[in-house]
């Protein structure tokens, strides 16, 4: 197995807004990345550049994200490579949508469920296998029950990735409204742990729902805002109708 391998861009203009595109031969689907950005490092000025840091891809479609991370290591002087969360390279086009298209019901005839993917199946009264419980295969299975009581559309809250650990000491970031990678799903509601499994799940969650006949999805978005790491990652700012899964 190779260890991880290093590629430096260099930009003129640190303080200013930048894109970088490259390409890099041989990276697959599934390549495990991110990034470290060198600069000074002077709060004053809104300087934070701290080349010890993995950061996350803004615009990527998955991350993973290890069994032994910890949002305190980002905290701490050093190297947190080991403990990050890493961005994974997707090829949009590997997954077959099977024609799949919006329903487009009309608002006059729309029943909304807003639910919370990881609440909904998590406790054993949802009657499913305790490796699905809380995750979107779980949803999946229970799509009968939602059309049993008439739902015609589901509105989830945050399912984009988010810090499990932004949060008071001995409790848990439940509701997820402070999103690190807006456009991947939140690998912690997949009931697989490859790099891909939520990526992939969530997309199967969205076909099995907009199939004929069945519910209409629609994902609700948080507070759309990025905190000033890094000046030229920093300025990435997302619109709600930018957002697709």
């Amino acid at each position: 197995m190779r260890g991880p391998r290093a590629l430096s861009f260099w930009t003129p203009e640190p303080t200013a807004p930048i894109t970088i595109g490259t390409f890099v031969p041989a990276v697959r689907q599934d390549q495990i990345y991110g990034y470290r950005v060198v600069g000074p490092f002077d709060p004053a000025k809104r300087m934070r550049f701290d080349a010890a840091k993995i950061l996350l891809d803004p615009y990527g479609r998955a991350v993973a994200v290890p069994r032994n991370y910890s949002r305190e290591a980002g905290r701490r002087p050093g190297d947190n490579c080991a403990t990050a969360m890493k961005s994974v390279v997707v090829d949009p086009s590997a997954y077959d949508w099977e024609g799949d298209t919006p329903l487009r019901h009309a608002s006059s005839r729309t029943i909304i469920y807003e639910m919370h993917v990881r609440g909904f199946t998590r406790q054993p009264s949802s009657g499913l296998a305790e490796n699905l419980r809380g995750t979107y295969a779980g949803l999946i299975q229970k799509i009968p029950y939602l059309k049993q009581l008439g739902v015609t559309a589901v509105e989830l809250l945050p399912v984009f990735q988010f810090d499990p650990q932004e949060c008071p000491p001995g409790q848990a970031n439940y509701w997820g409204y402070a999103p690190v990678s807006f456009f991947a799903p939140h690998q912690a509601y997949s009931s697989k742990q490859d790099p891909l499994g939520a990526l992939d799940e969530f997309r199967h969650m969205v076909t099995s729902l907009e199939s004929p006949q069945d519910i209409l999805i629609g994902p609700t978005l948080p507070r759309l805002w990025v905190k000033p790491i890094v000046p030229s990652l920093a300025r990435l700012w997302f619109c709600s109708q930018a957002w697709n899964a």
